[in-house]
């Protein structure tokens, strides 16, 4: 072989090394969604005004539910808890609001301040104490915490962003929007925040860094306030549902992907497929072209409301639903 042939073979192979696997074509995507089971782990009985997501009033939580990293347990609010290994669930004595999860077995909480610990046992203060009645959405491992609303203006008002380990407080340039959805990306360099000029007026997607600089502007599609909002597993780019699906490079605000559906909730299973819901059924969708490869119906029956929250835990194995009188927890394949 010539010298030059066998150099170019080499580049290849070490390119080759360093790709990611090759995407599915549609109709073995839609084989793949079929194949995914999603068998109920635990039926919870559950009664709540606040298990709602998102909201524009102090009941209504953006963070209604939250898995530990470690995927061992799932806060509800402030006070409710899941044990998913057992299925035990019940309150716990805190009455703070839940901001998010916080390393492997912890969450974080506010109430009259922040603060950390199990969603079944003691919690400790963190050092952020708000001069007024606010909450708080966190980042994947508890760094960051986004500190958003008054009593009076629930889920909007001044936006400062701390960052716990070093203490840092950065006012965000946005006001008078109401927060109606925050996705943070995996690394926790960026974070999205869908916003409305009013419950019922969508107003937009930004982008930020940590330093709080706008990376990326995005206009809404139409009228109705955006709930679905999420990072690629890569962070490249952002996922969000306005009349239609939207996927978006962070960088250059170039329009990787578009799709005909409405939902409520989406998260990224893998490189393939995408997951979110729409009120009465699950949606896979594929992830390159945002199509719609299989549906099934969550069975809410005649509940008007339908879902109102959603979250997928760390491993995207395991997926719970809340419905105003019932939480439900399934276990999610990956074939």
């Amino acid at each position: 072989m010539k010298p030059i042939a066998m150099l170019c073979l080499l580049c290849s192979a070490a390119a080759a090394v360093g790709q990611a696997p090759p995407l599915l074509e549609p109709a073995k995507l839609r084989a793949r969604a079929a194949a995914v089971e999603v068998k109920p782990l635990w039926d919870v009985p559950w009664s709540h005004d606040g298990l709602v997501q998102p909201g524009t009033r102090w009941g209504e939580r953006l963070t209604a539910m939250a898995f530990s990293n470690d995927g061992a347990s799932l806060a509800v609010l402030g006070d409710g808890y899941v044990d998913l290994g057992s299925g035990r669930s019940g309150r716990s004595a805190g009455r703070e609001v839940l901001v998010g999860s916080a390393g492997a077995d912890e969450f974080l909480f506010f109430g009259e301040e922040l603060v950390r610990g199990s969603a079944t046992g003691e919690r400790r203060e963190v050092g952020l104490r708000p001069p007024y009645r606010t909450e708080a959405n966190g980042s994947p491992t508890g760094r960051f915490v986004l500190v958003h609303g008054r009593a009076s203006v629930p889920h909007r008002g001044d936006l400062v962003l701390v960052d716990l380990t070093t203490q840092r407080k950065l006012g965000l340039p946005l006001r008078a929007r109401i927060v109606t959805a925050i996705a943070w990306s995996p690394d926790e360099t960026l974070f999205a925040l869908a916003v409305a000029t009013g419950s019922d007026t969508a107003g937009g997607i930004l982008v930020f860094d940590t330093l709080g600089k706008v990376v990326l502007r995005q206009r809404p599609d139409s009228e109705a306030p955006v709930t679905a909002l999420a990072f690629d597993l890569d962070g490249r780019s952002i996922l969000w549902s306005g009349r239609l699906l939207h996927r978006v490079d962070v960088r250059t605000g170039r329009a990787l992907a578009w799709g005909e559906a409405r939902l409520r909730w989406l998260a990224p299973v893998d490189q393939d497929l995408v997951l979110g819901h729409d009120g009465r059924k699950l949606v896979w969708l594929t992830a390159r072209a945002l199509l719609v490869a299989r549906e099934l119906d969550l069975e809410v029956g005649e509940d008007k409301e339908g879902v109102n929250a959603a979250a997928l835990s760390p491993g995207r194995e395991v997926l719970a639903i809340a419905h105003p009188q019932s939480l439900r927890v399934y276990r999610v394949s990956r074939p």
